[in-house]
């Protein structure tokens, strides 16, 4: 049991470090939402 005790630490470790971070899909979609922002605002201040 104690030669296995780190791997009980180290795999929570990674399982809620990979719950709290953003996936791929929402980062791409993050930056289009922020790159459609940009474009339209920057449209709007040339008028």
């Amino acid at each position: 049991m104690l030669e296995n005790a780190t791997d009980l630490f180290e795999g929570k470790k990674k399982v809620g470090k990979q719950s709290d971070e953003p996936s791929t899909d929402e980062r791409y979609r993050e930056i289009g939402r922020l790159t459609v922002e940009r474009d339209f605002l920057s449209r709007k201040l040339d008028q």
